[in-house]
């Protein structure tokens, strides 16, 4: 990727479930309205690699879509910035571009750094973090729970026994076509837990 000068961001744009950047980065201080207005106009010009054009007769309405910015870090050198739908990462159902943008927007896009948090007790849990603390896990199995599960399940030293699928409905995403997963680690959740994890009990 091209080096993003000093004071400038890349721009992540979730559409109508498609996901893509716009070309060129933008000042990182530039205003929600503008930063709405050069998406729109990018979108009527399909200039966005990802997302599909805009008709000239359909409405682009961005206004009540939420501008988040971050800063750069050591995996990813450059400060960006995030334009999506405002229910797009809170209870309303999500597709799965929108879900896997989301997690690379906040952790980057190896899936083992994603870091989730159990609904039941607010553990924190990534892959990473999950092998790490318990070296006998199969690394494979965990990607099919750690969205899912509690790490508490599989170590009796962290977290809870709770899990999604249960008769009691606490879980605040879904990805389609009826996936439920855990909040990221850095969404902010509706609801706080009703568990103290392991962790924090024994401290």
């Amino acid at each position: 990727m091209t080096d993003i000068p000093a004071g400038y961001a890349r721009v992540n744009v979730t559409y109508k479930g498609q996901q893509g950047e716009l070309t060129d980065p933008v000042l990182t201080e530039a205003n929600e309205d503008t930063i709405r207005q050069w998406v729109a106009e990018a979108l009527r010009g399909g200039d966005i690699a990802g997302i599909d054009p805009v008709p000239t007769d359909d409405a682009i309405a961005l206004q009540d879509f939420v501008v988040e910015r971050f800063p750069a870090r050591v995996d990813i050198p450059y400060a960006r910035i995030s334009l999506r739908p405002k229910t797009a990462f809170g209870k309303a159902r999500m597709t799965h571009v929108e879900w896997a943008a989301r997690a690379a927007e906040l952790y980057g896009k190896d899936p083992r750094g994603w870091k989730f948090r159990c609904p039941a007790c607010g553990h924190q849990q990534s892959i990473a973090e999950a092998l790490e603390r318990n070296p006998e896990l199969d690394e494979g199995a965990a990607q099919a729970w750690i969205y899912f599960a509690c790490e508490g399940r599989f170590n009796d030293q962290v977290g809870c026994n709770w899990a999604l699928g249960g008769l009691l409905q606490i879980h605040e995403r879904v990805v389609e076509p009826d996936r439920k997963v855990f909040l990221f680690a850095d969404d902010e959740p509706e609801r706080p837990p009703f568990y103290t994890p392991k962790e924090k009990a024994a401290a």
